[in-house]
């Protein structure tokens, strides 16, 4: 259950991290990365619907590593590319939040999965 309240608690932050953005061409600039994240946790999630037990923490974060990797690479370089007085300095701020967010949900993400065979699943499902 803790497991599963972290993942939330994250989840619930993510909206912040990314309405902190305020420049639109950064943001088009992630989609991408973004993207590659949300389809990830969604395939996550409908492989745990099925089996709950089946989830594998090390495959799960090595190919979300590599999703956040990326996604902080198009940062540093959006932000090195961006011309000089397109930004304050409270973009490049909100801009690194979002990696981070991301990363936070997944780091939860992880953690639920190793923990899901620990919980006695049978013990959940209704009798037909």
């Amino acid at each position: 259950m803790i497991n599963l309240q972290a993942l939330t608690n994250r989840l619930h932050e993510l909206p912040g991290a990314r309405g902190g953005v305020q420049t639109e061409r950064l943001v088009q600039e992630l989609q991408d990365s973004i993207r590659a994240w949300q389809t990830r946790m969604q395939e996550t999630f409908r492989f745990l619907s099925k089996d709950p037990t089946a989830g594998n923490r090390e495959q799960f974060y090595a190919i979300l590593g590599k999703i956040i990797n990326n996604l902080e690479v198009h940062v540093r370089e959006t932000l090195n590319t961006t011309p000089e007085g397109r930004l304050v300095p409270q973009d490049g701020e909100n801009f690194y939040r979002l990696p981070g967010a991301y990363r936070g949900v997944s780091e939860a993400m992880g953690d639920y999965v190793a923990s899901t065979d620990a919980i006695h699943w049978s013990r959940w499902k209704e009798k037909k």
